[in-house]
């Protein structure tokens, strides 16, 4: 089963997440996938670390979730898409994958993801009602985001939008 969570940056999302997948069951793996770059990043990891003290999350730290990475007893949390997304697209050495082929790898390693494991809870952001100019890269970015962010709605048992802390459920197929 696949459950997508999102919200606005500083939404909640992410904590709602957590003790989302902690009701879940007790073989919980983090699947963290943010490329650390800078103070700021390393603040957010740190940030993100501490919130799941205590909560007993074998965390795996990858840029990208590869086969055999989880076991079917588990529930899995994908921490989060947008880094997900920035790491399939952007290259380190600044080539840019093609943004549809991007799209299919992902969706293809959501689908090879959830077929593996007992539950995969998915985080992403809501980007979308930004009105700002933005590079073509950064274009292609969020309209990619888009892409996955509605396909992950039209896959997924259960959809929840977290406001503010407050959980709404958009979907639920069980």
């Amino acid at each position: 089963m696949v459950i997508y969570i999102y919200g606005a940056i500083a939404s909640g999302k992410s904590a709602y997440a957590e003790d989302y997948v902690c009701r879940l069951g007790k073989e919980r793996v983090y699947l963290a996938l943010m490329q650390v770059y800078g103070e700021e990043g390393r603040k957010r990891v740190k940030k993100h670390r501490k919130m799941r003290e205590g909560k007993k999350f074998r965390t795996v730290e990858c840029q990208r979730p590869r086969t055999g990475m989880v076991k079917s007893s588990e529930i899995v949390l994908l921490e989060c898409m947008s880094n997900f997304l920035a790491n399939t697209m952007f290259q380190k050495d600044g080539i840019m994958t093609d943004r549809l082929l991007a799209v299919e790898k992902i969706q293809s390693e959501i689908f090879m993801l959830a077929s593996e494991c007992k539950e995969l809870v998915i985080v992403g952001n809501d980007i979308f009602d930004d009105e700002k100019s933005y590079s073509k890269e950064v274009e292609e970015y969020i309209l990619a985001m888009e892409e996955l962010h509605d396909w992950l709605i039209k896959e997924s048992q259960q959809v929840i939008e977290v406001i503010f802390g407050i959980a709404k459920i958009v979907k639920e197929k069980l």
